[in-house]
């Protein structure tokens, strides 16, 4: 998405390393992402400090950074409090800030580093959020990533951590291994042919959950559906992650299987096309909501993948995610998201299709 990338160059920040390149099974899987959540000994969870404590916080992560950890620096150090809506809504597309940062609009602050695949968000559900965004399917690299960041940051400061329990942190859930590694999977085929159910149940069996496309909360739109391992104690962390690899290779592996026995056959390929055609004139003479835009999406990624249109799977990741943002959005949302829900959808969609095909 042009726009994006001028956006973030316009803050300084790189293009997200999620949309420049292919990865893995990248045509089933968006991205991969290992996110770790970290606290800080002695002060409260953010909610619960005061305004010297958030100083105190941001500035002690910041101080990590710099020592330990200046690869994150690329961009700069961002508060939250500086950043005027519109730079936010990049933030969100381009995956380095979370929702729940974004509405923190009087604290936090945010560093990326240079190749677009690292950030570290201070002060939002807890004192430190670092994740790790990768095209395709790259579990290992991810957590690897994350790993290594946290152990150079807890050298300068150390986390919050108690024998028995492992990392703290704000949700009760997430104590332990306080890590969460999640796959972003497109699932057509399996919904097409009316599959899902049962491939969803398998991977539960696994020991996964499978979530819509922003994760808890959120619903699937699209075929978009989020695998990622249940909260574990510190010493599973790794046996975790193997788990999400396995549901997601176990998903990527039906979801092949499905869209052979749907598009495989000459004439449904070319009904595929058909299908796309109809669609892209529906979006492009009329108003969609953001869900509707968002299914044309899948329809578009789905015939790019099966290469019955020319596209970028890459590009289409990026439509997903803008896209994603709005559905993904509570009806009661803070103003912030009743301004960042008037972005543009239709129009971005109608960009899209009116590219050669």
């Amino acid at each position: 998405m042009t726009s994006l990338r001028r956006a973030l160059e316009g803050m300084g920040l790189p293009y997200p390393a999620w949309a420049s390149e292919a990865g893995p099974s990248h045509d089933v899987v968006v991205s991969t992402r290992c996110r770790a959540a970290r606290n800080l000994p002695g002060l409260p969870f953010p909610w619960r400090c005061s305004a010297h404590q958030i100083a105190e916080a941001r500035q002690r992560v910041r101080h990590a950074i710099e020592s330990r950890a200046p690869y994150l620096m690329a961009g700069g150090w961002l508060l939250r409090p500086s950043v005027p809506d519109p730079q936010v809504s990049t933030l969100l597309e381009a995956r380095y800030a979370s929702l729940a940062w974004a509405s923190q609009e009087g604290y936090g602050a945010l560093a990326v580093d240079a190749e677009g695949s690292l950030a570290v968000m201070a002060q939002e559900e807890d004192h430190l959020r670092i994740q790790s965004i990768l095209p395709g399917l790259q579990v290992q690299s991810a957590r690897a990533k994350v790993t290594q960041a946290a152990l150079d940051l807890a050298v300068h400061a150390p986390f919050a951590w108690l024998p028995g329990l492992g990392f703290l942190t704000a949700s009760p859930a997430n104590v332990g291994a306080a890590e969460r590694n999640s796959v972003l999977l497109h699932l057509p085929g399996l919904e097409g042919m009316d599959r899902l159910a049962g491939a969803v149940s398998a991977a539960r069996c696994i020991g996964c959950s499978v979530r819509g496309l922003f994760g808890e909360g959120t619903r699937a739109v699209g075929a978009f559906f989020q695998v990622s391992n249940l909260p574990v104690e510190a010493a599973g962390a790794a046996t975790a992650a193997d788990r999400v690899h396995a549901a997601a290779t176990h998903l990527i592996g039906a979801e092949r299987g499905a869209r052979r026995e749907l598009y495989g056959a000459a004439d449904a390929r070319t009904g595929l096309a058909a299908r796309v055609e109809a669609a892209a004139g529906a979006a492009l003479s009329g108003t969609l909501s953001a869900g509707q835009a968002l299914e044309v999406v899948s329809l578009h990624r789905l015939a790019i993948a099966e290469q019955v249109v020319e596209g970028s799977l890459q590009e289409a990741g990026a439509w997903v995610t803008a896209l994603g943002l709005v559905c993904a959005v509570a009806p009661d949302a803070a103003p912030v998201w009743e301004r960042y829900q008037a972005v543009r959808h239709t129009a971005l969609l109608r960009s899209i299709l009116r590219k050669p095909t």
